[in-house]
């Protein structure tokens, strides 16, 4: 009589033990051999709560984390990078420096950088 192999958990699949092997629930996803399910990016929340899709105005990687969008912009519900945020009317994004550890838009008022040049220029 000799021990039974263990195999490792498939992707997409929660193994809580034994033999026991479940699909992950809606919105969630899990590489081969995780122990447990993960958010959708775009979804927030954990396994004994579910996952909700994120709100409007920020953007969620997946699992728990949930980030605000930058001062002066909003995102469409179900934003997963801050590259989904967009700035809000009357405002408009400039160029962040080269070194900056900001991600998303830097939302400003007053003319837009390329009609300022214009206007500057004549």
């Amino acid at each position: 009589p000799g021990a039974k192999a263990c195999a490792v958990c498939p992707a997409n699949f929660v193994c809580p033990g034994g033999a026991d092997v479940r699909p992950c629930p809606p919105n969630t996803f899990s590489d081969e051999g995780d122990l447990s399910c993960t958010c959708d990016p775009g979804f927030e929340g954990d396994m004994s709560s579910g996952c909700r899709i994120c709100p409007a105005g920020s953007y969620c990687y997946g699992g728990r984390a949930r980030f605000p969008c930058p001062p002066g912009s909003t995102s469409p519900p179900g934003a997963d990078s801050a590259d989904d945020c967009f700035c809000l009317r009357g405002l408009h994004p400039v160029p962040r420096p080269a070194d900056s550890d900001e991600d998303g838009p830097d939302c400003r008022s007053g003319p837009a950088p390329a009609l300022a040049a214009a206007t500057n220029a004549t």
